[in-house]
């Protein structure tokens, strides 16, 4: 950046901002210099940043990711009728064909014999459907690979609490508590070569 016909005493701070859009995607501190030009001339020089916080360091950009992922069930008794609650906020705009993925929801979470369920959601469920521009409060169960796929249908924005419901039927028999995990693909955002995504992490369990 560049700043022309500016008279400043010697004696003076000379303090201005400026706005930049950040990328979707992580990146590290910039390696911010300052020097002046025509008439009197000062060489080029690192900035000093003024603080040891790295966040704070300019044009630090953290990775997107979800800042809020918790589940939890309504019951754990074998061949009951189970409510599944998710709640999840992200720390960037989760736009129109987004794709949220839960997976390792474990084997046989489809409520029919087919692979391929639809479930319906409730809570803030319109901002989802069973695939891309699909009807609203759907999801779409994978057994074969333990997946839950949420389209997103309209934007998300960052952090945003989303919390969304679905009943699945617990197995007859036993089964140890699923590390279900959350992602997020297809996300669209300004001044980027590619889309974002945020990478697959745990959900926590609610208490």
């Amino acid at each position: 950046m560049e700043i022309t016909k500016l008279f400043v005493l010697n004696t003076s701070d000379f303090v201005f901002s400026f706005v930049v859009q950040n990328p979707g995607f992580a990146q590290k501190a910039a390696a911010v210099s300052i020097e002046v030009s025509g008439g009197l001339n000062l060489p080029r020089q690192k900035m000093n940043f003024g603080t040891s916080d790295l966040m704070l360091y300019p044009l630090v950009v953290t990775g997107p990711t979800f800042v809020t992922s918790e589940i939890g069930q309504s019951t754990s008794f074998p061949s009951y009728n189970n409510q599944i609650t998710v709640t999840f906020s992200a720390n960037i705009k989760l736009t129109e064909g987004s794709i949220i993925t839960l997976s390792s929801l474990g084997k046989n979470v489809t409520a029919s014999w087919m692979p391929l369920d639809t479930v319906n959601l409730t809570g803030d469920s319109s901002y989802f459907s069973d695939s891309p521009g699909g009807s609203d409060s759907k999801g779409i169960l994978n057994s074969l690979t333990e997946t839950l796929k949420l389209f997103v249908l309209k934007p998300i924005d960052a952090f945003q609490t989303i919390v969304i419901s679905f009943n699945v039927t617990n197995p007859g028999c036993f089964r140890p508590a699923a590390d279900v995990c959350i992602a997020a693909s297809n996300i669209l955002t300004e001044n980027c070569p590619h889309n974002a995504t945020i990478e697959r992490s745990q959900i926590k369990v609610r208490n």
